[in-house]
């Protein structure tokens, strides 16, 4: 299904029907993963994906929300991502998914092992 200047996917009746069942592998897996990770344990991906699933969309507003994240100690090509809130939904693309970006947030990928004390650079765009 093509949209708005790129593509977008649309499940099928099979991936519809596997929909409960994925969000609650989902839901057991953000209840039993292991969150407190140390630095030799962290990848951006992994990071990305915690961040993604720990969210709440519904807290934005009506419009698409765009965050760019940059990790310039995360090996070439895992270093840049966004996540896209919208519609109650959240988005994780690792290539540039071409919408205007909101917030753009630099930090080392050792911030989640340091509990948020490591230093942000935020830039509003």
């Amino acid at each position: 299904m093509v949209s708005q200047g790129g593509y977008s996917y649309q499940l099928t009746q099979a991936g519809l029907e596997l929909r409960p069942i994925v969000e609650l592998l989902g839901a057991w897996g953000h209840r039993w993963a292991k969150s407190d990770l140390s630095y030799g344990d962290l990848d951006t991906g992994l990071l990305m994906w915690d961040m993604r699933r720990s969210i709440d969309a519904s807290i934005f507003p009506d419009r698409k929300i765009v965050v760019q994240f940059e990790y310039p100690d995360a090996p070439k090509g895992t270093n840049v991502w966004w996540l896209i809130m919208q519609n109650g939904e959240v988005d994780l693309c690792l290539n540039d998914p071409g919408y205007e970006v909101d917030l753009l947030i630099r930090a080392s990928l050792a911030i989640k092992p340091l509990y948020g004390h490591a230093k942000l650079s935020l830039m509003i765009l």
